[in-house]
């Protein structure tokens, strides 16, 4: 059988002295048979061809590194640079060129790190459904999306100051790293959404510390997981869409959030887990509508949003409500805090409905808008404070009854209520120590009605 003419190399590969007449070199490179059946098939006849061959598989056809470098060196006439099903040997150095085309490798087992180190793309890449050995892509400019749908990389994933036109689209992946963080998207620029759902794994510690995205950010189902460390740093993120961390969002280490800005903070029956610190991180974390730490409704209510470990948001301010309605905190080994909310700005804020803390909660010197609702809530702190509300501004009403109950001391000191103080229906057992107080609100002031209970 005749060997297949090799138009699309000939005619888009430079070779320093012009195009190539020899269809067996590429670069000045001869290939090999298993190069020369990838590059003459297209992607979908690559995808048929090879149908059934798993990646990582011995019967993955090869292709060298420096073969892909070429590839890449002159835009194809089809608009795209596209292998699938290849394992791909060497280590792939990309850095600092300008790629014209799509690039998309799919599939695909890469033996060695992929290097995109401020290079520049013109469209999209797509690495769906590739293993990688890590990604070096700090500075790399995208003008579409970046896809990485369905990746596993064993090795970082570095997207420190790279920027995206498009969307950035880590469905369904798995990164892990035995050196380092996974994941380092440190001052990442993001133009549409970043999407790390459909049961995406980082394994290792996940950074969007002082990034930009201007879409959402999902991280649906996900799980991250540093349980030594920060399982994810979004401190000082920019995010003009939502956080979404529900659907079984699980981390395992600290969710660093602080002086972050976000449209909205979705969490609805996650669980963060960091028992002996701090579990959710959000000093001045600012919040445009919304903060939902709470235990969904309906079929869905055994999904128990869960914190182990501190949660702090002190000096928040959040637009509208902070709803932990029916969640679980409990304070870290060692501590009494469960959540420390001092000096934060809400519309309103709900601890009812099923909503229990282990550990002291505090709002002293917080402002809240509208209402605060603690019905049907357990606060348990025996041996100190259980809910410290000292200096409290609220313009509306503030409920702690509806079987409300207190193990521990209940504080208003110098708090002022405009609308109404309402206990009705209220447990308050005050605290195991010699004085025993259950309600201290020495110098407190409601405008309105105080209902005992």
């Amino acid at each position: 059988m005749a060997e297949p003419r090799l138009p699309t190399v000939a005619s888009n590969v430079d070779t320093g002295q012009g195009a190539s007449s020899d269809p067996l070199l590429v670069n000045g490179l001869r290939l090999t048979a298993d190069e020369r059946d990838l590059i003459a098939l297209s992607g979908a006849a690559q995808a048929t061809a090879h149908a059934g061959t798993a990646v990582g598989s011995a019967r993955m056809p090869v292709m060298r590194a420096e073969v892909l470098r070429a590839l890449c060196l002159r835009p194809s006439p089809t608009g795209e640079i596209s292998l699938r099903g290849a394992r791909v040997t060497g280590p792939v150095d990309l850095a600092a060129l300008r790629v014209s085309s799509v690039l998309r490798l799919l599939d695909c087992e890469f033996t060695e790190p992929i290097d995109l180190t401020g290079t520049r793309v013109a469209e999209a890449v797509h690495l769906t459904g590739s293993v990688l050995s890590g990604l070096k892509a700090d500075r790399l400019s995208v003008a579409g999306d970046l896809v990485l749908a369905g990746v596993r990389s064993t090795a970082t994933v570095s997207l420190v100051d790279a920027r995206i036109g498009g969307s950035l689209s880590c469905t369904g992946a798995a990164f892990s790293s035995l050196a380092g963080f996974a994941l380092n998207g440190r001052g990442l620029t993001i133009e549409g959404s970043a999407l790390f759902d459909g049961g995406c794994q980082v394994t290792g510690g996940f950074i969007l510390a002082s990034g930009r995205i201007k879409g959402t950010l999902s991280l649906r189902g996900a799980a991250c997981e540093n349980p030594e460390g920060c399982a994810l740093d979004a401190e000082r993120l920019v995010l003009d869409g939502a956080l979404l961390c529900h659907d079984g969002f699980r981390a395992s280490g600290e969710v660093r959030l602080s002086w972050a800005q976000l449209g909205a903070l979705q969490a609805t029956g996650a669980h963060l887990a960091n028992p002996d610190g701090v579990a959710l991180s959000g000093q001045g974390l600012r919040v445009a509508s919304g903060l939902f730490l709470d235990t969904p409704a309906g079929p869905d209510a055994g999904s128990r949003f869960r914190a182990e470990g501190l949660v702090l948001l002190r000096e928040a301010r959040v637009g509208g409500q902070i709803k932990c309605t029916g969640a679980s905190f409990t304070a870290p080994t060692g501590s009494t805090m469960a959540i420390e909310a001092g000096l934060v700005e809400a519309a309103e804020v709900l601890f009812d409905e099923g909503f229990s803390a282990a550990g002291e909660v505090v709002l002293a010197g917080s402002t809240i808008a509208k209402r605060l609702t603690c019905n049907r809530a357990m606060f348990h702190n025996p041996d100190g404070v259980a809910l410290n509300l000292d200096g409290l501004v609220c313009s509306g009403r503030v409920f702690l009854g509806r079987t409300f109950a207190a193990d521990g001391e209940v504080r208003l000191l110098g708090a002022k209520i405009e609308d109404e103080l309402n206990c009705t229906g209220g447990t308050f057992n005050g605290s195991a120590g010699t004085d025993q107080v259950a309600l201290r609100a020495d110098g407190m002031r409601c405008d309105g009605n105080a209902i005992g209970t």
